[in-house]
């Protein structure tokens, strides 16, 4: 069985490189051909001055026979002399026609045929080679993808209202709901797809990740994962619903929050693949509520085609990661340590992302929620870099400002090695209180003003350090980078 994937996913891999090998094949039947209009062409010069000869043998007869007259009318043609017979002997000559043979004819035919071969030949092959060629150099520009970020979710002060009443729930209620949850399980499952490596070594790290079909440009279906088989150099194949095997190429990936986003190009995907792929939409985590129903699919359970049904027990988790704090959607149901998945609503929508290094209490599943994601995936979808500067952020708890002199802004927790921040002199223990003349007073502020930036931009970072007078405000001009 292995040893049959590893040739189909050969065969997928020669064919995807299909020009560059046949272009071998091209460019000596282009000779070939070449030299085949030549020879005929130097037939035909020959053809034309045996032709010219006896064309000029037949005009040069005619005026010895005999002279137009005076009045128009041909006088009665002559005899030639013995004398002028000696003069001209090569009008004794009688030319034969060629008799006719057999063997000629089919000697003739086969040339025909040959040439007929060659030039057949090299249009197909011109064809199967030149057009796929030309396709991908002049083929239409990607679209841009612009993923709408959601608005975050304002704290309800107002009393919770009472329940209401409810309605006793029979065996039948209950099987509805489930068949519900598994149609929308089915529908999303088109969707998702599994990315795994050429490699086919169980013990191998990466091994196969979940992705989802999340956008389309125009030239190809961009899917959205974990960035554990990124790193590898072995070729990665994608696998969609109908069980079909694809190369697929990275577009970007982000080793901070450690997501990449590939692209398979839509010209060699099956009609198939395309009648059996959603693309499915990123939804909005942030209207999600603690018990809303949730579906887990992809590889969560340990399987890459598994899916679990609960809800959503807490909305309250956080995940620090430099440059930003990320909302967590934890559930109740049961997954496998080290698995890779999504979170979807029963509109079909992803809500939620489960990467390699997420475990949750007890092993249940948790994941970032998708909103907090959106402008680093929009970033990674269009090929480029997420901004990246490299501090490990914490907000000072309100009690501890109340007590301290800790001035107003974000505290810097850590600095990582080697990014841009420690670059340009950030240090651990200050405060970071302006970037680019606008105030910093929670963490989503600092990390939102980042994503309107690129990489390679410079930004004015104003920060206060603790010195043996008090705290002192420090300008910095930091390049942002990116962690890839």
């Amino acid at each position: 069985m292995e040893e049959a994937c590893s040739t189909n996913n050969s065969i997928i891999l020669l064919y995807s490189s299909f020009p560059k090998v046949f272009l071998f094949i091209l460019i000596p039947l282009i000779y070939l051909d070449s030299f085949y209009m030549i020879y005929i062409i130097k037939k035909r010069k020959k053809f034309d001055s045996e032709l010219n000869i006896q064309v000029e043998s037949c005009i040069l007869m005619s005026r010895i026979k005999g002279v137009n007259s005076p009045m128009g009318y041909e006088q009665e043609p002559k005899k030639p002399s013995e004398e002028e017979k000696e003069s001209y002997p090569f009008l004794q000559e009688t030319i034969k026609a060629e008799p006719w043979s057999l063997k000629k004819m089919f000697k003739k035919a086969g040339k025909i045929a040959a040439g007929g071969l060659v030039f057949g030949l090299t249009a197909c092959v011109g064809f199967t080679v030149v057009y796929p060629w030309m396709s991908d150099r002049f083929k239409s520009n990607p679209k841009e993808v612009t993923i709408p970020k959601d608005e975050e979710k304002l704290e309800d002060t107002q009393d919770p209202a009472k329940e209401e009443g409810t309605s006793a729930v029979t065996l039948e209620h209950y099987k509805e709901m489930h068949k519900v949850l598994c149609q929308c399980a089915s529908a999303a499952g088109k969707g998702i797809v599994t990315l795994q490596t050429m490699n086919w070594d169980e013990t191998s790290e990466g091994g196969q990740v979940s992705g989802a079909v999340m956008a389309d440009n125009g030239n190809e279906l961009l899917l959205i994962s974990d960035n554990s088989i990124a790193t590898t150099e072995e070729p990665v194949l994608v696998s969609f619903s109908d069980g079909e095997f694809y190369p697929v190429s990275l577009k970007k990936q982000d080793g901070n929050l450690g997501i990449a986003v590939y692209g398979v190009e839509k010209s060699i995907l099956k009609d198939s693949t395309m009648n059996n792929t959603s693309v499915l939409k990123l939804g909005n985590s942030n209207a999600v509520e603690k018990g809303d129903p949730v579906i887990a699919i992809g590889c969560c359970m340990g399987n890459s085609d598994g899916a679990g049904y609960g809800v959503i027990s807490s909305i309250k988790g956080t995940k620090t990661e430099a440059d930003g704090e990320y909302g967590l959607l934890t559930t109740d149901i049961a997954g496998s340590e080290g698995q890779t998945g999504f979170l979807v609503n029963l509109e079909g929508e992803i809500i939620g992302i489960t990467l390699k290094d997420m475990n949750g209490t007890g092993n249940l599943i948790s994941a970032y929620a998708i909103s907090g994601l959106k402008s680093e995936i929009e970033f990674l979808s269009n090929g480029k870099s997420v901004p990246y500067i490299g501090i490990i952020p914490a907000e000072v708890p309100e009690e501890t400002r109340e007590t301290t002199t800790i001035p107003d802004g974000i505290y810097v927790k850590r600095v990582e090695e080697d990014s841009p921040a420690m670059r340009a002199g950030i240090q651990s223990g200050d405060i970071l209180s302006e970037v680019d003349g606008r105030a910093l007073t929670y963490i989503g502020i600092y990390h939102n003003i980042l994503m309107e930036k690129e990489k390679g931009d410079t930004v004015d970072i104003l920060v206060k350090r603790s010195g043996n007078g008090g705290y002192e405000d420090l300008s910095f001009k930091v390049e942002i980078g990116s962690k890839e």
